[in-house]
């Protein structure tokens, strides 16, 4: 019942990623998969030449000319995004060839003899204090509110799982003693924060082999500036298959931080970070967040990367806006700046309902794209473009990203294309699943 986070977005992460893992460690695609990727990536290829020879002569901005340029840019994402699975595979290939006694070193689930990564998705039972899979989980012991393996029943309450924490890492045992330590490290739960007390505790469960304290103390140290101690525990947890410790480690020689930055640790850094984000699947939105940032020159790959993040109910402002501002510059990437006012084409109410719920929507810079938009889009009406002045104005009660001159022209703009563009299907979505961000007040 030492359960971390996990965010909604993982769900899809974690069917993929149970398919790549297996006992013996990263199964990736097999031939026959790579195969069929590959193939699937040259005639994608071939249909995207043969959609802008088919452009010659169609009138620009003409629904058969959008949707020729939709065509083209679907492919072109979809390849995109399956030549970065196979750079991604190939990375943790090449990983765990160079690093075998990684794998060695990663526990299984006594169920199903799945890999156990540090970082993943697992429970500890603290009955006897064995770790398991989440599959294996809501298949036994979340379900029937019992451990699967020796049957004891789980605690009633928080306080219950804290006292016993304290009475097993009392008695010298290190995931007590690591997971205890927490308690003390963040003040979680009623116990009070004590952060020596957390590294007397890592300290002890590091000793007794525990791979969550040794990460444990990397953080520790790096939090405290002692960078040298923090590359050592965040390497000792990395070669044990801690996941979470070698993206660490990653970001660390990213910013100069215990690393001389040079070319050969640059190319380091963009293969750690892509393990890791492979490896935890979505579980963790920081390893996914930072990947994004190296592909400034590819748009698609950018949303990749940050869709299920911010869909995921994510609360970091600055990728939320960062998102709505990938989502513009694509659709003008493809299509051209004004396809953000074509119905059925324009990105701005989703990237609007993003911006909103940023920092910056709430301390609005002038030169700030979004204000500019929201200023053009209340001058005119939407489907007419009649200037509408200062008097009282329609809007679209779902997106507020669409003004009108009066009803008729609402209704001709929906069924234009604005029943695509508006965010009323995103909202429900994100309603059903329980990421609904709610923007915040000025």
């Amino acid at each position: 019942y030492n359960r971390g986070s996990r965010s909604n977005f993982s769900q899809q992460a974690t069917d993929t990623r149970a398919k790549q893992m297996s006992a013996s460690g990263w199964d990736g695609a097999d031939s026959e998969e790579e195969e069929r990727r590959d193939a699937k990536i040259e005639l994608l290829a071939s249909e995207i030449d043969e959609l802008k020879a088919s452009l010659i002569g169609v009138p620009e901005w003409s629904s058969e000319w959008l949707q020729i340029k939709t065509g083209i840019k679907d492919r072109d994402v979809e390849r995109l995004v399956l030549l970065e699975k196979k750079r991604c595979d190939d990375a943790v290939k090449e990983y765990f060839e160079e690093n075998p006694h990684v794998l060695e070193a990663i526990p299984e689930c006594p169920i199903c003899l799945e890999k156990l990564w540090e970082g993943f998705e697992m429970f500890r039972y603290i009955c006897c204090g064995k770790l398991i899979c989440e599959s294996c989980n809501s298949q036994g012991g979340h379900a029937l509110d019992i451990c699967p393996l020796c049957r004891g029943k789980s605690p009633d309450s928080i306080d219950e799982i804290v006292s016993i924490h304290k009475e097993k890492a009392d008695s010298g045992i290190g995931w007590a003693q690591a997971g205890l330590g927490v308690y003390f490290f963040f003040g979680n739960d009623g116990v009070p924060k004590d952060v020596e007390k957390a590294r007397s505790l890592f300290s002890e469960a590091a000793e007794k082999g525990s791979t969550r304290a040794k990460g444990l103390l990397g953080y520790y140290y790096y939090d405290i500036a002692n960078y040298e101690e923090a590359r050592h525990w965040y390497e000792a947890a990395a070669a044990e298959g801690g996941i979470w410790s070698l993206f660490h480690l990653g970001l660390m020689m990213k910013n100069g931080i215990g690393f001389d930055q040079n070319e050969q640790n640059r190319e380091e850094v963009l293969r750690l970070i892509t393990v890791s984000t492979t490896l935890l699947g979505g579980f963790i939105s920081d390893p996914p967040i930072v990947l994004s940032c190296y592909f400034q020159n590819s748009i698609p790959l950018m949303l990749h990367y940050l869709q299920p993040i911010v869909e995921g109910g994510t609360t970091d402002e600055e990728v939320m806006e960062r998102y709505a501002r990938v989502l513009m510059q694509e659709a003008v990437e493809y299509y051209g700046e004004k396809v953000l006012l074509v119905p059925g084409y324009s990105p701005v109410p989703v990237a609007l309902f993003w911006y909103r719920r940023s920092n910056k929507a709430r301390m609005p810079d002038a030169d700030c794209p979004f204000v500019q938009t929201e200023q053009k889009i209340r001058q005119g009406c939407a489907n007419c473009k009649i200037h509408l002045g200062r008097e009282r104005k329609m809007c679209c009660v779902e997106c507020k990203a669409a003004y009108y001159c009066g009803r008729g022209c609402q209704a001709a703009h929906w069924k234009a294309g604005h029943k695509k563009d508006c965010v009323k299907k995103l909202k429900k979505r994100l309603k059903a699943a329980g990421t609904l961000v709610e923007p915040k007040e000025n």
